[in-house]
Protein backbone atom coordinates (compact mmCIF):
# COMPACT_ATOMS: atom_id res chain seq x y z
CA UNK A 1 0.00 0.00 0.00
CA UNK A 2 3.22 2.63 0.92
CA UNK A 3 4.33 1.58 -2.72
CA UNK A 4 1.14 3.17 -4.64
CA UNK A 5 0.70 6.11 -2.22
CA UNK A 6 4.18 6.97 -3.36
CA UNK A 7 3.58 6.48 -6.97
CA UNK A 8 -0.09 8.03 -6.90
CA UNK A 9 1.92 11.24 -4.56
CA UNK A 10 4.91 11.65 -7.18
CA UNK A 11 2.20 11.48 -10.04
CA UNK A 12 0.18 14.07 -8.42
CA UNK A 13 3.23 16.42 -8.04
CA UNK A 14 4.00 15.77 -11.81
CA UNK A 15 0.63 16.35 -12.81
CA UNK A 16 0.36 19.61 -10.95
CA UNK A 17 3.54 21.15 -11.79
CA UNK A 18 2.25 20.59 -15.72
CA UNK A 19 -0.57 22.32 -15.12
CA UNK A 20 1.10 25.15 -12.95
CA UNK A 21 3.48 25.72 -16.38
CA UNK A 22 0.66 25.60 -18.41
CA UNK A 23 -1.67 28.06 -16.58
CA UNK A 24 1.34 30.74 -15.92
CA UNK A 25 2.22 30.62 -19.28
CA UNK A 26 -1.42 31.30 -20.80
CA UNK A 27 -1.75 34.27 -17.97
CA UNK A 28 1.27 35.48 -19.58
CA UNK A 29 0.29 35.56 -22.73
CA UNK A 30 -3.20 37.23 -21.83
CA UNK A 31 -1.01 39.44 -20.10
CA UNK A 32 0.66 40.46 -23.12
CA UNK A 33 -2.49 40.73 -24.74
CA UNK A 34 -4.07 43.05 -22.72
CA UNK A 35 -1.07 45.47 -22.39
CA UNK A 36 -1.25 45.46 -26.36
CA UNK A 37 -4.90 46.35 -26.75
CA UNK A 38 -4.87 48.95 -24.10
CA UNK A 39 -1.98 50.88 -25.31
CA UNK A 40 -3.39 50.17 -29.57
CA UNK A 41 -6.65 51.31 -27.33
CA UNK A 42 -5.25 54.51 -25.81
CA UNK A 43 -3.61 55.58 -29.32
CA UNK A 44 -6.61 55.39 -31.30
CA UNK A 45 -8.57 57.20 -28.90
CA UNK A 46 -6.20 59.98 -28.31
CA UNK A 47 -6.49 60.51 -32.33
CA UNK A 48 -9.66 59.57 -32.50
CA UNK A 49 -10.61 62.67 -29.83
CA UNK A 50 -8.12 65.12 -31.52
CA UNK A 51 -6.25 64.93 -28.69
CA UNK A 52 -2.69 64.11 -31.29
CA UNK A 53 -3.94 66.35 -34.51
CA UNK A 54 -0.66 65.73 -36.53
CA UNK A 55 1.47 63.31 -37.82
CA UNK A 56 4.14 65.15 -36.16
CA UNK A 57 2.12 64.43 -32.76
CA UNK A 58 0.97 60.69 -33.91
CA UNK A 59 4.20 59.20 -34.70
CA UNK A 60 6.41 60.05 -31.20
CA UNK A 61 3.36 59.18 -29.35
CA UNK A 62 2.70 56.13 -30.78
CA UNK A 63 6.33 55.00 -30.59
CA UNK A 64 6.50 55.81 -26.84
CA UNK A 65 3.39 53.89 -26.64
CA UNK A 66 4.75 51.21 -27.94
CA UNK A 67 7.91 51.21 -26.32
CA UNK A 68 6.33 51.54 -22.82
CA UNK A 69 4.12 48.39 -23.62
CA UNK A 70 7.12 46.66 -24.33
CA UNK A 71 8.76 47.70 -20.96
CA UNK A 72 5.95 46.38 -19.56
CA UNK A 73 5.67 43.54 -20.85
CA UNK A 74 9.37 42.63 -20.75
CA UNK A 75 9.18 40.79 -17.28
CA UNK A 76 6.73 38.46 -18.05
CA UNK A 77 8.10 37.46 -21.67
CA UNK A 78 10.15 34.49 -20.18
CA UNK A 79 6.64 32.94 -19.11
CA UNK A 80 5.07 33.14 -22.67
CA UNK A 81 4.79 31.20 -25.43
CA UNK A 82 6.75 34.36 -27.64
CA UNK A 83 10.17 33.24 -26.99
CA UNK A 84 9.78 29.49 -27.23
CA UNK A 85 12.28 28.08 -29.70
CA UNK A 86 11.03 26.52 -32.43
Amino acid sequence: MLILQTIIAVILVVMFMILTFTLIRTAANFYILLVGLLSSAWMGYSVYSGEFSSWLEIIPNGIVAGVIAGVLCAPVLPFSKFLKNK
